[in-house]
C-alpha cells in the first residue's frame, strides 16, 4: 500500500473538525440578530407604553382643569342662583304670576352678566386658549325661557413635557325655576289652632253705625287682623286677645276708651303688630307686647297711653340726615294734656329718630319740593321742639337770623339769591353761604363736629297758613349718633334751656314715664321724662355699639310682612324683605278663600244663616252644630248683617263684602272687605272646635283654598344643588 494516500487522508479529517466552529459563529450570528431585534421590540413597547402613559396622565390633568373649571362655574351660577331666587321673592307681590319666571331668568342673566355685547364675563380670567379673557361674540346664552345657559366652543389646553392635550366641548347649564307654591299648608303654619274672630282686607271699627261717632260698650275676644286700620270709636271697648294685626293703624278716636289685654301663652310673636299706633284724644290701655313698625303718635290733647307687662319694640331705623319719616320708629308727641305711662314695660326698644316733616307743620308746603323729613336726635319727641334743629342766626352773616323771609337774600359765590330759592347740590358746593363756624365764636355750640360745614343745612321754603313765605334752614346731621350728641349738647345751652321750657305749655296734666330699670331702655335717640310740672330728665341715646339693629329690624320687618300676607310667622312663611309692604298690597280674603267657588254658590246670597255640620268635641263628648254665612257680591259691594236682636253663635261668615254686627256673636268672620262692631256687641271667638276641624269638614273647608290644596306644601326655602345640572356636549380631544 502507498503511505502517501494515508496521509492525505489524515488531512482532509483534520480540515472537517474546523467546521464546527464556523456553524457555531453563524448560528451565534443569527441568535444575536433576533435577540437584538426581540430588543428593539421590547424597547419600542416600553417606549410607547410610556408614551401613552404621559399622555393619559396629560389628559386626566387637562380633564380635572375642565373639572375645575366646571365646579367654580357651578359656584358662580349658584351664587347668581341664590341672588334671581331673593330677588323674585322680594318682589313677589309686584310681579304678575305670568312674568315670575322669565323675571327670574332676566335677573339670572343680569347676575352672570351676560348680554348681547358682552357676554364673557361670566369666565373671565379662565379661559384663554381661544382668546385670551375674552371669548367671541356668541360664547355665552341664555335661554330665559326654559333657563338653559350654553357656553360654547369651551377649549382648554394643558402642556407638560412636551406633551400637550386640547379638550374643546359646549358645556351645558340647566336651572330648574324654583317655582314657589303659594297654597302653603297653613295648618301646618298654626294659622288653623290660632283664635281668630275678625280676619278683615279692610277696616275693622267699633263704635256706633259706620260712623265716627263715639259708641256704646263694645266687647272683642279673639285675634283681630285687619289689612287697614282698626278704629276704636266706642266707649268702653274690652279686647281679650293673643294677636292683633292692623296693616296700617290703629287708632283711638277721642273719648273712646280701649283696654285691651293680651294672652300669656307661649305661641309664636303673639302681640301688636301695627304700622302705627294713634291715640288721637282716647285712652289707650294695653297689656302685652308690641310691635310698631312706624310711631306711636299722641296726636291730641286728652290722649292716655299705658303700656304694661310686655316688651314694647319700635324696630325700623334710618341713619340719613334727611328720609322719609315711616321709615324710622319713634314716639311723637304733638299736644298738650297727654299722659304717656311706659313704666310697666319690661323693655323700650327704639331704632329709630323723630323727623321733622314740614307736611305735618304746614297746611301748603309752597315752594319746597322735598318730600323727606329732617332728622332729630330725639326717639320720643314733643310738638314745636323742631326749633332746637335750627341753624343759629349768628351763621348768617348779612341776614342774622333763621329763619328768613323770602324778601331776604343770601349771597353764594358772589351771587344773591331770594332766600325762597330752592338750590341744587351744584350750588351749595363751591362756596359756603351759612358759615356754621361762626356759631362757635359767638359763644354757641362748635356745629362742625356735627356737621359737614361745606354741606351743613337742609332747606325748607314753606307758605304759611298766614300768607307769609318763608325759608327754614335745618342742620343737616352727619349720621343719627351726631344728632343725638347734638341735642345732649345743645339743652345745656341758654337757648336749650329756653325750648326746654316750653315743655311746661304742654299742659299741667302732661306725665311722661319710663321703666323704672334704665337698663331696659333701647334708644337711638335721645328721651325726655316729664313729670307734669317743671321737671324732667334727659335719658341719653341707650343703643350701644353691641347691639345690632338691622337684624332686629330684618326679622321684625319680615315677622310683620308674614303676618300681613300669611297671617303666620314661622320660618317657612318668610319672604326677604327689608320694608315693610304695602297695605294695597295684601289680599288675605283671596289667599284664604276660594273665591270662584263662593261665587258659584252663594252669588245671588244676602249671607243668610243655615246649619251646615256637626262636629263632635271628644274632650267634651258633646256634638255641636255649625252655620255658615256666605255671600259674594259684585266688585265685593254689599254687606252682611248680624242683626242687634239676635244671637248667632257657631257661625262662620264668608264674604268678599262688608260686615255689621250688631247683635251677639261667636264664631269667625272673614270679610274682604270692611267689618263693623257696632255699639253694646260682643263677638267671641269659637273655643269649643278649633278651626282646622271646621276646615277638615267638607261642608265648611271646601270653601278654604288650603282643603282643596291639601296636598300642597309651600315655603321660601329651596334645593339650589339639585336645581342646577351641568352637562358636555360635542365633546372633542385631541
Amino acid at each position: 500500500m502507498k503511505k502517501t494516500n494515508d496521509k492525505n487522508n489524515i488531512r482532509l479529517v483534520s480540515d472537517n473538525q474546523g467546521s464546527t466552529l464556523v456553524i457555531v459563529l453563524v448560528c451565534m450570528f443569527f441568535v444575536s440578530i433576533v435577540a437584538a431585534m426581540i430588543l428593539s421590540v421590547t424597547m419600542m413597547n416600553m417606549d410607547m407604553k410610556a408614551v401613552e402613559e404621559k399622555a393619559s396622565e396629560n389628559f386626566y390633568d387637562t380633564e380635572g382643569i375642565m373639572e375645575e373649571f366646571t365646579t367654580d362655574l357651578r359656584q358662580k351660577v349658584t351664587t347668581a342662583f341664590k341672588e334671581s331666587y331673593e330677588s323674585m321673592l322680594e318682589n313677589y307681590l309686584d310681579t304678575a304670576d305670568a312674568d315670575r319666571k322669565s323675571e327670574f331668568y332676566k335677573k339670572l342673566k343680569e347676575e352672570l352678566q351676560i348680554d348681547g355685547s358682552n357676554n364673557s364675563v361670566l369666565i373671565s380670567g379662565w379661559i384663554t386658549a381661544i382668546g385670551g379673557d375674552t371669548l367671541p361674540e356668541g360664547a355665552v346664552s341664555i335661554n330665559t325661557v326654559t333657563g338653559t345657559i350654553t357656553i360654547h366652543d369651551v377649549s382648554i389646553t394643558y402642556q407638560d413635557g412636551g406633551y400637550d392635550t386640547s379638550i374643546t366641548t359646549d358645556i351645558i347649564i340647566d336651572i330648574t325655576y324654583p317655582d314657589i307654591n303659594m297654597n302653603y299648608d297653613l295648618e301646618s303654619d298654626g294659622l288653623y289652632d290660632s283664635e281668630y274672630v275678625i280676619i278683615s282686607n279692610g277696616t275693622v271699627r267699633t263704635g256706633l253705625d259706620s260712623s265716627t261717632a263715639l259708641g256704646g260698650q263694645v266687647t272683642l275676644s279673639g285675634n283681630l287682623y285687619a289689612g287697614k286700620d282698626i278704629l276704636i270709636n266706642s266707649s268702653p271697648t274690652a279686647i281679650s286677645s293673643y294677636k292683633i294685626i292692623a296693616g296700617e293703624t290703629l287708632n283711638v278716636s277721642r273719648l273712646a276708651t280701649a283696654a285691651v289685654v293680651m294672652g300669656t301663652d307661649t305661641g309664636t310673636d303673639n302681640g301688636l303688630w301695627a304700622r302705627n299706633v294713634d291715640i288721637a284724644g282716647g285712652t289707650f290701655v294695653y297689656s302685652g307686647n308690641s310691635y310698631i313698625a312706624d310711631d306711636l303718635t299722641l296726636s291730641a290733647s286728652g290722649s292716655n297711653v299705658t303700656l304694661t307687662n310686655g316688651e314694647y319694640y319700635g324696630y325700623l331705623f334710618s341713619d340719613k340726615a334727611e328720609a322719609d319719616p315711616s321709615k324710622s320708629s319713634s314716639i311723637v308727641i304733638n299736644q298738650g294734656n297727654i299722659r304717656l305711662d311706659l313704666s310697666g314695660l319690661t323693655k323700650l326698644w327704639l331704632a329709630g329718630n323723630t323727623y321733622i316733616s314740614e307736611a305735618d307743620l304746614f297746611a301748603d308746603t309752597g315752594l319746597s319740593t322735598a318730600a323727606a323729613g329732617i332728622m332729630q336726635g330725639e326717639s320720643i319727641a314733643y310738638k314745636n321742639m323742631q326749633a332746637a334743629y335750627l341753624i343759629p342766626g349768628a351763621c348768617f352773616v348779612g341776614v342774622g337770623h333763621n329763619p328768613v323771609l323770602a324778601t331776604d337774600t343770601v349771597k353764594i359765590n358772589g351771587t344773591d339769591y331770594l332766600a325762597t330759592t330752592e338750590l341744587t347740590d351744584a350750588d351749595k358746593t363751591d362756596g359756603v353761604y351759612i358759615d356754621v363756624e361762626l356759631n362757635k365764636s359767638a359763644g354757641g355750640i362748635m356745629l362742625e363736629k356735627y356737621v359737614d360745614p361745606a354741606d351743613p343745612y337742609i332747606q325748607r321754603s314753606v307758605a304759611t297758613t298766614n300768607g307769609t313765605n318763608m325759608t327754614y334752614y335745618y342742620l343737616k346731621f352727619k349720621n343719627a349718633k351726631c344728632a343725638a350728641d347734638y341735642y345732649q349738647e345743645f339743652i345745656t345751652t341758654v337757648r336749650g334751656q329756653a325750648i326746654m321750657a316750653q315743655i311746661n305749655n304742654l299742659g299741667a296734666q302732661s306725665v311722661i314715664s319710663y321703666p323704672a330699670d334704665a337698663s331696659k331702655i333701647y334708644t337711638m335717640g335721645n328721651i325726655i321724662a316729664y313729670n307734669g310740672t317743671d321737671q324732667y330728665s334727659l335719658f341719653q341715646d341707650t343703643i350701644a355699639s353691641g347691639l345690632t339693629l338691622l337684624p332686629v329690624k330684618n326679622s321684625m320687618t319680615q315677622k310683620f310682612n308674614a303676618l300681613l300676607l300669611r297671617l303666620s310667622s314661622t320660618e317657612a312663611s318668610m319672604i326677604p324683605s327689608s320694608d315693610v309692604i304695602d297695605s294695597d298690597s295684601t289680599d288675605m280674603f283671596g289667599y284664604l278663600i276660594n273665591t270662584s267657588l263662593l261665587q258659584t254658590n252663594f252669588s245671588s246670597s244676602s249671607g243668610e244663616r243655615h246649619d251646615v255640620t256637626t262636629i263632635h268635641n271628644a274632650e267634651t263628648n258633646t256634638d255641636t252644630v255649625y252655620y255658615l254665612s256666605a255671600a259674594y257680591f259684585t266688585n265685593g259691594v254689599g254687606t252682611v248683617t248680624v242683626p242687634r236682636d239676635e244671637n248667632w253663635t257657631n257661625t262662620v261668615i264668608i264674604t268678599n263684602g262688608d260686615v255689621e254686627v250688631y247683635g251677639n256673636f261667636s264664631g269667625l268672620i272673614i270679610a274682604g272687605g270692611d267689618v263693623l262692631v257696632s255699639s253694646y256687641a260682643t263677638l267671641v271667638e269659637t273655643s269649643d272646635v278649633k278651626l282646622n276641624e271646621l276646615v277638615a269638614n267638607p261642608d265648611i273647608g271646601k270653601y278654604f283654598n288650603v282643603y282643596n290644596n291639601s296636598t300642597q306644601t309651600g315655603g321660601s326655602s329651596i334645593n339650589v344643588e339639585s336645581s342646577i345640572q351641568i352637562s358636555y356636549q360635542n365633546w372633542n380631544k385631541n
